[in-house]
């Protein structure tokens, strides 16, 4: 007994040491960047009382911020050094959110390292809060708040210059031209991937059969999706219910203000020839199924992505949420579907919005026979020149009934 005892006593003591060695030996990693820096800590502390003071960002933001944060931090070489976000933003906007987020995270991470290196009472506990510092100090410099794509700040320049700080330039140097000039996908970039990818036979079916193969866990998102177009920050909160052998489909609205979107739509199918409409009718055949997750819907069009390139192949377009908003409007104009219904249907509560889905003749006739059911009616604003977002009735009208806005022909319960 007193043997093992002491066993244990030695295997810890040892144990210590090993840690005791190891910390001993760690040596925060001071990027070139910072050789500027002579004081870091001051420098940092100062920073940090700025930022305290803004109080612009929303909790949404600042969990987007962090999110991206956590991305980038493995393009970090080594902490010390700072991110590079050139290695992930392939466009300028995106740089600039970027930026935003790294530098709203550094300031984050300075403030708590202070605290704990003030409050550390070993000198592991200081080294490792040191580090911390020096990294959230790396990235600020790196990418000050006026940084461009490719270029460093001119107050990084001048700092740089008057040092004579080669390493620092270097560090920051890329050519503008390896950025494309273009910010962001158009709307005509979209529809011609919308387009495409429904020219290819069955494509709706294989990428379903894809998902329900590799046993995703967004497999009644995506045949929701399907059977409505609905968008993907839709599907978790989505409502399926069996009526005989049809179903119906209640939507809580994305984009929804006082006087903008549809609170509510209902689509009743009676009818559909996909998998999808098959699979959700054994889902909800003991009851009505509320859909959720505990992700977010970037997850969810993550999931179609990586579908889509499995089913469809690597050169097909990449598939989104929006192909299935196309697909819908396509078949509802193929259809006689007018633009006040085909709005409802999307989600809009103005017809111009609607303009940028969908056309007849990339449509399949029939392909499903539903009712559509809308919250509010819908506003003539397509070719009449009235900006999108002006109010479609006094903000203080009474919410009308559910408007029956479609029927398809031939449907019936």
């Amino acid at each position: 007994m007193v043997s093992s005892i002491m066993k244990k006593v030695a295997s810890q003591a040892k144990q210590q040491d090993a840690q005791r060695k190891e910390s001993e030996a760690f040596k925060p990693h001071r990027s070139e960047l910072l050789k500027g820096l002579p004081n870091l800590e001051r420098w940092l502390r100062e920073q940090v009382q700025t930022h305290k003071k803004d109080k612009s960002n929303s909790a949404e933001t600042k969990a987007r911020y962090a999110q991206v944060a956590m991305t980038l931090d493995a393009t970090r070489p080594r902490p010390g050094e700072p991110v590079q976000i050139e290695k992930q933003a392939k466009t300028k906007n995106t740089f600039y959110a970027y930026r935003a987020a790294v530098r709203w995270t550094a300031l984050e991470r300075a403030a708590a390292a202070l605290r704990a290196y003030n409050n550390a009472d070993n000198d592991a506990d200081k080294k490792a809060a040191y580090q911390v510092m020096l990294t959230s100090a790396a990235d600020l410099v790196r990418y000050p708040a006026d940084a461009q794509p490719g270029l460093p700040s001119a107050g990084f320049v001048a700092a740089a210059k008057a040092l004579g700080d080669d390493v620092a330039l270097s560090a920051v140097a890329k050519p503008a031209s390896e950025f494309k000039k273009k910010t962001a996908p158009g709307k005509n970039d979209k529809l011609k991937d919308a387009n495409t990818i429904q020219k290819i036979d069955g494509w709706r079916a294989l990428i379903f059969s894809r998902l329900v193969d590799v046993n995703s866990p967004w497999i009644d998102h995506a045949a929701v999706a399907a059977l409505t177009g609905c968008r993907p920050a839709e599907v978790a909160s989505v409502r399926i219910e069996r009526i005989k052998n049809a179903l119906v489909i209640t939507i809580p609205g994305a984009k929804v203000s006082e006087t903008k979107g549809q609170p509510i739509r209902r689509f009743t199918i009676a009818k559909d020839s996909g998998p999808e409409f098959a699979h959700l009718l054994q889902r909800a055949k003991n009851g009505p199924v509320i859909l959720s997750s505990d992700s977010t819907a970037s997850a969810f069009s993550e999931a179609l992505k990586r579908a889509g390139k499995q089913a469809l192949g690597d050169k097909a377009p990449t598939m989104t949420g929006y192909i299935y908003r196309h697909a819908l409007a396509c078949d509802m104009k193929a259809d006689g579907a007018d633009r006040d219904s085909i709005a409802a249907a999307l989600g809009h509560a103005v017809t111009k919005t609607q303009s940028h889905y969908g056309r007849a003749t990339g449509g399949t006739k029939g392909a499903r026979v539903f009712q559509i059911e809308a919250e509010r009616p819908i506003k003539q604003t397509h070719g009449t020149g009235q900006h999108k977002g002006r109010d479609i009735a006094p903000t203080n009208a009474p919410e009308p009934a559910p408007i029956k806005v479609f029927t398809s022909p031939g449907f019936e319960l």
